[in-house]
């Protein structure tokens, strides 16, 4: 399914605050929450934040801003020469809407900015200079200076990057194609053990075989034969950390056809191959 996540803050904080520090390859499949969540990249870089159906690139000091309800996904790569360290900031949407009542009038733009605009702008550095500190302070107790933080980055996001939503037809018929989604990732991880193909999953949806191709294409950034090869492989993973049965037991067992067709799809999501999570199972404490 393409996950609706509830965002509950922990610690009274009006926002909840995660600090991402590891440089293997991941996949966060495509999700969405009434919240909305601030990137910042401190440093490495996040190789596709897909956010609305546009494709981005980080790099170090780069301020991303996913809106309410805007389908978003993240993947990463190995990096073995860098310490990647990104912070997310969640703002519940009942949070914003207290100090911005008009909020669903409005959407945060941040993502396009021009390099130029982002160097003129006091407010961008002042932005990038707080998401440092509450990422210093990320272990720390201190939730008064915390929650003093989170308020001031959210003043300066209301004051100097809102701007007025338009209903567009895509918008008009987000909900139509969220449900669409639902059905085909749906689809997808009930069967993802069958031997199923484009095909298959077209017919459960109604759909041509090219129309589905290019609607979850557009609205998810991968083909459906990756999302179908990511689903075999979250599902491997935690297989092989078990050890029960062996890596082409495993392989068979989630759908794919041998033993090298999962490592490649482990490679492609997570970095490592099957004897990679196996060692790591073992290693671990």
């Amino acid at each position: 399914m393409s996950k609706h996540e509830i965002v509950v803050p922990e610690n009274n904080l009006p926002a909840w605050i995660y600090l991402h520090e590891q440089s293997l390859s991941s996949y966060i499949e495509p999700h969405w929450h009434s919240s909305v969540e601030i990137s910042y990249t401190m440093s490495g870089h996040i190789a596709n934040f897909f956010i609305a159906g546009q494709s981005y690139v980080t790099s170090p000091g780069t301020i991303l801003v996913v809106n309410s309800t805007e389908l978003h996904s993240i993947r990463t790569f190995h990096e073995p020469d860098v310490q990647a360290r990104a912070l997310t900031i969640i703002f519940p949407y009942h949070i914003i809407k207290m100090y911005k009542p008009t909020i669903n009038h409005y959407r945060f733009n941040l993502n396009n900015l021009s390099l130029e605009d982002i160097a003129n702008s006091q407010a961008y550095q002042c932005l990038q200079e707080k998401l440092d500190i509450v990422a210093s302070l990320y272990d720390s107790n201190n939730f008064i200076r915390k929650t003093v933080l989170l308020l001031e980055i959210l003043e300066i996001m209301l004051e100097h990057f809102l701007v007025e939503r338009t209903l567009s037809i895509t918008d008009k018929h987000d909900g139509k194609q969220k449900e669409r989604l639902n059905d085909i990732k749906g689809y997808i991880e009930e069967n993802y053990k069958a031997d199923i193909d484009l095909e298959d999953i077209a017919k459960f949806c109604y759909l041509s075989k090219e129309h589905l191709a290019r609607f979850f294409k557009e609205h998810m950034d991968i083909t459906v034969f990756q999302y179908l090869n990511y689903v075999r492989a979250k599902h491997a993973k935690p297989l092989l950390l078990e050890g029960k049965l062996t890596a082409t037991q495993v392989a068979l067992e989630c759908g794919f056809s041998g033993l090298r067709t999962m490592d490649r799809a482990l490679i492609k999501n997570y970095g490592l191959t099957s004897r990679d999570i196996r060692k790591k199972g073992q290693s671990a404490p």
